[in-house]
Protein backbone atom coordinates (compact mmCIF):
# COMPACT_ATOMS: atom_id res chain seq x y z
CA UNK A 1 0.00 0.00 0.00
CA UNK A 2 2.11 2.32 0.63
CA UNK A 3 4.48 2.04 -2.72
CA UNK A 4 0.33 2.55 -4.06
CA UNK A 5 0.51 5.44 -2.51
CA UNK A 6 3.36 7.08 -3.39
CA UNK A 7 2.90 6.63 -7.01
CA UNK A 8 -0.94 8.08 -6.58
CA UNK A 9 0.39 11.18 -4.78
CA UNK A 10 3.69 11.38 -7.46
CA UNK A 11 5.72 11.08 -4.92
CA UNK A 12 4.79 13.76 -2.54
CA UNK A 13 3.50 14.19 0.97
CA UNK A 14 -0.68 14.35 0.75
CA UNK A 15 -0.75 17.73 3.92
CA UNK A 16 2.23 19.70 2.57
CA UNK A 17 3.23 18.57 -0.36
CA UNK A 18 6.93 18.06 0.65
CA UNK A 19 8.85 15.74 -1.95
CA UNK A 20 9.49 12.14 -0.25
CA UNK A 21 12.56 10.44 -1.24
CA UNK A 22 12.17 7.04 -4.11
CA UNK A 23 14.29 5.10 -1.40
CA UNK A 24 10.83 4.69 1.09
CA UNK A 25 8.65 2.99 -2.13
CA UNK A 26 11.57 1.00 -2.81
CA UNK A 27 12.43 -0.44 0.39
CA UNK A 28 9.12 -1.25 1.01
CA UNK A 29 8.67 -2.71 -2.39
CA UNK A 30 11.90 -5.10 -1.90
CA UNK A 31 10.58 -6.06 1.47
CA UNK A 32 7.31 -7.20 -0.10
CA UNK A 33 9.06 -9.15 -2.78
CA UNK A 34 11.10 -10.94 -0.38
CA UNK A 35 7.85 -12.26 2.05
CA UNK A 36 6.23 -13.38 -1.34
CA UNK A 37 9.47 -15.10 -2.73
CA UNK A 38 9.94 -16.87 0.94
CA UNK A 39 5.84 -17.66 0.65
CA UNK A 40 5.79 -19.10 -2.24
CA UNK A 41 9.15 -20.89 -2.91
CA UNK A 42 10.74 -21.60 0.19
CA UNK A 43 10.75 -24.78 2.13
CA UNK A 44 7.90 -25.31 4.98
CA UNK A 45 11.80 -25.21 7.47
CA UNK A 46 12.66 -22.17 6.16
CA UNK A 47 9.27 -20.46 5.95
CA UNK A 48 9.16 -21.05 10.04
CA UNK A 49 12.81 -19.64 10.36
CA UNK A 50 11.73 -16.46 8.25
CA UNK A 51 8.89 -16.18 10.15
CA UNK A 52 11.07 -16.63 13.52
CA UNK A 53 13.51 -14.32 12.53
CA UNK A 54 11.18 -11.51 10.97
CA UNK A 55 9.05 -11.79 14.18
CA UNK A 56 12.08 -11.18 16.62
CA UNK A 57 13.52 -8.69 14.78
CA UNK A 58 10.28 -6.55 15.32
CA UNK A 59 9.98 -7.85 18.93
CA UNK A 60 13.51 -6.42 19.44
CA UNK A 61 13.03 -3.70 18.01
CA UNK A 62 10.06 -2.28 19.65
CA UNK A 63 11.27 -1.14 22.99
CA UNK A 64 14.13 0.85 20.93
CA UNK A 65 11.11 3.25 19.00
CA UNK A 66 9.68 4.02 22.42
CA UNK A 67 12.81 5.23 23.55
CA UNK A 68 13.49 7.03 20.91
CA UNK A 69 9.79 8.72 20.50
CA UNK A 70 11.06 9.70 24.58
CA UNK A 71 13.92 11.45 22.92
CA UNK A 72 12.23 13.32 20.74
CA UNK A 73 9.79 14.50 22.96
CA UNK A 74 12.28 15.72 25.57
CA UNK A 75 13.38 19.25 25.76
CA UNK A 76 10.15 20.16 23.23
CA UNK A 77 7.10 21.40 24.90
CA UNK A 78 3.64 20.75 23.05
CA UNK A 79 5.12 18.35 20.84
CA UNK A 80 2.28 16.01 18.91
CA UNK A 81 3.86 12.49 19.22
CA UNK A 82 1.16 10.42 20.58
CA UNK A 83 1.93 10.49 24.46
CA UNK A 84 1.63 14.20 24.20
CA UNK A 85 -1.76 14.28 22.48
CA UNK A 86 -3.28 11.16 25.23
CA UNK A 87 -1.43 13.39 27.44
CA UNK A 88 -3.86 15.85 26.28
CA UNK A 89 -6.83 13.96 25.98
CA UNK A 90 -6.83 12.29 29.24
CA UNK A 91 -4.55 14.78 31.93
CA UNK A 92 -2.49 11.60 32.34
CA UNK A 93 1.18 13.05 31.95
CA UNK A 94 3.34 11.82 28.46
CA UNK A 95 5.93 10.62 30.59
CA UNK A 96 3.48 7.83 31.63
CA UNK A 97 2.28 6.96 28.10
CA UNK A 98 5.81 6.52 27.24
CA UNK A 99 6.27 4.31 30.49
CA UNK A 100 2.89 2.37 29.39
CA UNK A 101 4.04 2.17 25.78
CA UNK A 102 7.55 1.14 27.23
CA UNK A 103 5.86 -1.37 29.73
CA UNK A 104 3.59 -3.21 27.06
CA UNK A 105 7.04 -3.25 24.19
CA UNK A 106 8.63 -5.61 26.75
CA UNK A 107 5.10 -7.14 28.06
CA UNK A 108 5.12 -8.60 24.70
CA UNK A 109 8.79 -9.24 24.26
CA UNK A 110 8.87 -11.47 27.49
CA UNK A 111 5.36 -13.47 26.62
CA UNK A 112 6.62 -13.97 23.21
CA UNK A 113 9.82 -14.95 24.18
CA UNK A 114 8.43 -17.69 26.18
CA UNK A 115 6.36 -18.71 23.90
CA UNK A 116 8.56 -18.87 21.00
CA UNK A 117 11.13 -20.54 22.87
CA UNK A 118 8.78 -22.81 24.59
CA UNK A 119 9.79 -21.74 27.90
Amino acid sequence: MPVVSWVALRGRCAHCAAPISAQYPLVEAFAGVVFVGVTWWAEPQWQSLFAAAVTWFLLLGAPRAVVELQRSRRGRRGSASDADLLAGLTRVPGIVWVGAFLAVCVGALLLAGVWLLDL
